[in-house]
């Protein structure tokens, strides 16, 4: 489904491993928030890393968002949703900031 020559197949299989918890489909996000056509996949993928993705992850992931100038559906950064994902994964990692 990761692989659906349409963009809606594969934003949709992002939403649902993501909440399957699915670890194992972190490199396939990873390829498809770097590299999908369609930014609601980017956005979907990115924040799928944010819940279920590791450190090993996050340099792919600095530089997509520094590559990415599209939005998402609400408007928002596609860059900004990975900046935050990456986020979640370092405190995640080392315990949230005491800001």
């Amino acid at each position: 489904m990761l692989l659906d020559p349409q963009d809606y197949v594969r934003g949709n299989a992002c939403e649902i491993l993501h909440y399957m918890r699915s670890h194992r489909s972190c490199d396939a996000f990873v390829r498809l928030m770097a590299n999908d056509p369609d930014p609601l996949v980017r956005y979907r993928a990115a924040v799928a890393l944010g819940s279920l993705g590791g450190t090993e992850h996050v340099p792919a992931m600095l530089t997509a968002a520094n590559k990415e100038t599209e939005f998402d559906h609400e408007g928002v950064s596609i860059a900004d949703s990975i900046r935050s994902s990456i986020q979640l994964i370092n405190e995640r990692v080392s315990g949230p900031s005491d800001n």
